[in-house]
């Protein structure tokens, strides 16, 4: 997740360089899903070479979620947030973004998939809780202290653009959470966002095809082929499947928080690349999304932790293998 948040801090430098130059955002979204897709199918292929298929037919549930996945999560969070950029400031989109971590919180802990026990009987765990989310709280904190450093300077405030915003942060949270079910169906992450990421590269190129850019934006510069390169390999197809692999390893959460590190990383690469300065906010800010990471991240470990007392009912009653039910249990 550092890995993720940082090369997408990097983007976050280079890409903007680039699409001033006069980049189309759409073709190079395009380019970017279209071309993971291809990686990601390549890969899938390579790994399961010379073994037994894992792959089984997914139910109905189970294909509504990969479609919602695919198609409202990695469609639906490039498309909206390019949208919402045209119409809202680059600050006021960066005021956006802690909400995807609330959300996802919030949506997590109605479906079931998210653990915040704050009346539990045991203290371990109550506290865990609510260190979860102080963690959420800090790190949220922390975000908008850097976004509002430049977020007064003016701008256009649209409410279009910001509903468009806003749409990509409930995205992200579907990309996260329609995940989770799956995981626990025993679909492999790397098959999951293979066909997440396929379904999410047909819907980008339906919309690029509705919108008509131009065929000169098509044509690439050979720098601009390296850009594209860079963003396929990894902003695309490496850090959609270490996404994914961590979402099937900690709570949906978790992996959101670590993408609030990414305005620590843009705003250092800025200073090394570009030679801003760094305002002192930022690095307050900074410091509290990492003392809210981790504070979240150490909870993780006590809430997944089996309970001493359950153990010893389990126990008691020969019922210890339930302790870790099967996918399907």
């Amino acid at each position: 997740l550092l890995f993720v948040s940082a090369s997408f801090s990097l983007w976050n430098v280079a890409g903007a360089l680039f699409l001033r130059r006069g980049l189309d955002p759409i073709v190079l979204a395009t380019y970017r899903e279209v071309g993971t897709a291809m990686c990601l199918t390549t890969a899938s292929i390579m790994v399961r070479a010379g073994r037994r298929p894992e792959w089984s037919w997914p139910t109905v549930r189970e294909s509504f979620l990969l479609l919602m996945c695919g198609a409202f999560g990695v469609f639906g969070l490039q498309y909206f947030f390019i949208l919402g950029l045209q119409l809202a400031s680059a600050d006021e989109a960066a005021l956006m973004q802690p909400l995807t971590p609330v959300i996802v919180l919030f949506l997590g802990v109605m479906l079931g998939e998210e653990r915040v026990a704050l009346c539990a009987e045991e203290n371990s765990v109550r506290h865990a809780s609510f260190q979860k989310l102080a963690g959420v709280a800090a790190s949220v904190g922390g975000c908008v202290l850097i976004s509002v450093n430049s977020a007064f300077s003016g701008g256009p405030n649209h409410a279009t653009g910001l509903l468009y915003l806003l749409l990509s942060d409930f995205s992200c949270a579907a990309f996260i959470l329609t995940q989770k079910p799956l995981f626990a169906a025993g679909h492999s992450p790397l098959v999951v966002i293979t066909i997440a990421c396929a379904i999410g590269a047909t819907c980008m190129s339906i919309a690029a095809v509705s919108v008509h850019p131009p065929m000169t934006a098509w044509v690439l510069s050979p720098v601009e082929v390296l850009v594209v390169a860079f963003v396929v390999l990894i902003c695309g197809a490496a850090n959609y499947a270490l996404l994914t692999w961590a979402n099937a390893l900690v709570e949906g959460t978790v992996v959101t928080l670590y993408g609030l590190l990414q305005p620590i990383f843009t705003a250092l690469l800025s200073f090394v690349i570009e030679g801003e300065t760094l305002a002192s906010i930022t690095l307050v800010g900074g410091a509290l999304i990492l003392f809210g990471v981790f504070l979240t991240s150490t909870s993780e470990i006590v809430l997944t932790m089996p309970s001493p007392d359950l153990h010893c009912r389990l126990l008691s009653h020969g019922q210890l293998r339930e302790r870790n039910p099967a996918p399907h249990g």
